[in-house]
């Protein structure tokens, strides 16, 4: 009897390669992966992160503000701490990943793997549901500032040191937003 835990995470395991957060499964990982992790890692998420941060220790002076913004920046700072550590551990996690098919994992009679199978069945079920709701938070979250202009018609709210009011840097300035909470929503998701 034999149960393939790999194949149950999968979709996750494509998702953080995306995000950045590659599991090392013993082939070398390639040269420009580390400059596309910078890149996504550096340029997208620390930077949404930093601009929120100072846009709220400046620019808050009520705690509605404060609401509306501690809780999208401690998210996103988390999102960016386990990205740095899954990144940094990226070749002992997929060891432990490759135990998981050991011998002693794996069930040893048709009752175990009856509750096995149902158990990792009730996870697939809840997770795409929870990953469904999550993407479409997101894209609402993107999307709705086109049509209500909040935060400056900006995902959030952040300080820029320029003038993010016009062409082209309004667009750059949305696109690295929105890019931003994709990532933050993946590592989330799929990391966990």
């Amino acid at each position: 009897m034999c149960f393939d835990f790999t194949s149950i995470f999968k979709n996750d395991f494509i998702f953080m390669k995306i995000s950045g957060c590659y599991i090392i499964d013993g082939n070398p990982l390639p040269k420009y992966y580390h400059i596309y992790f910078l890149f996504v890692f550096i340029g997208a998420l620390f930077g949404l992160n930093m601009t929120m941060t100072i846009h709220l220790i400046l620019k808050t002076n009520n705690l509605k503000t404060l609401a509306q913004l501690a809780f999208i920046v401690v998210v996103c700072w988390m999102a960016q701490i386990k990205a740095t550590f899954i990144f940094l551990r990226r070749d002992q996690l997929g060891h432990l990943i490759k135990q998981l098919n050991l011998e002693i994992f794996q069930p040893q009679n048709e009752m175990e793997m009856k509750i096995l199978t149902k158990g990792f069945r009730l996870y697939d079920l809840i997770r795409k549901f929870l990953v469904t709701e999550a993407w479409i938070s997101v894209a609402a979250t993107c999307i709705t500032p086109l049509f209500y202009n909040k935060n400056g018609g900006f995902v959030v709210a952040g300080w820029y040191p320029f003038n993010t009011s016009v062409s082209p840097t309004y667009e750059l300035v949305y696109t690295q937003q929105s890019v931003s909470m994709i990532y933050v929503s993946m590592v989330n998701i799929y990391v966990d």
